[in-house]
């Protein structure tokens, strides 16, 4: 309608965890690229069913990917108190990694949950913008 265009990508954790009440049931980590009408990049971490742990001023993740070091990566929280989503501090650094990989290990704090992990096949995800 306004004749702009967004672009996005997205990779789904292939396993889940279960959370307490009132999360039951299983829940997944999505990671999501996008790039928005006005030219922002932007990558986000977000869980399906639950809360991530990301409050003011922000949180880590530790992240792996494929045989490579283990390394952390800063996350603020999204806007409007949002707790589902956090978003990543660097994400063209972030960006250029899952590119190149085939596979993601995200360790992240869930609320009611403690650390756990998330793995992603990121051999399928295309991001061309």
């Amino acid at each position: 309608m306004r004749g702009t265009m967004q672009y996005s990508a997205f990779t789904v954790s292939s396993n889940e965890i279960n959370l307490p009440f009132p999360y039951q049931g299983g829940s997944h980590l999505l990671i999501a690229i996008r790039k928005t009408a006005e030219g922002h990049t932007e990558a986000l971490m977000a869980i399906k069913k639950g809360q991530l742990t990301c409050g003011y001023p922000g949180c880590q993740a530790t992240v792996k990917f494929d045989d490579h070091a283990i390394s952390k990566v800063s996350l603020s929280p999204a806007a409007g108190g949002a707790t589902e989503a956090a978003f990543l501090d660097n994400a063209p650094d972030f960006i250029k990694r899952i590119r190149s990989s085939k596979k993601l290990i995200v360790e992240i704090a869930i609320y009611n949950g403690g650390l756990q992990q998330f793995t992603f096949d990121t051999a399928g995800l295309k991001w061309e913008h």
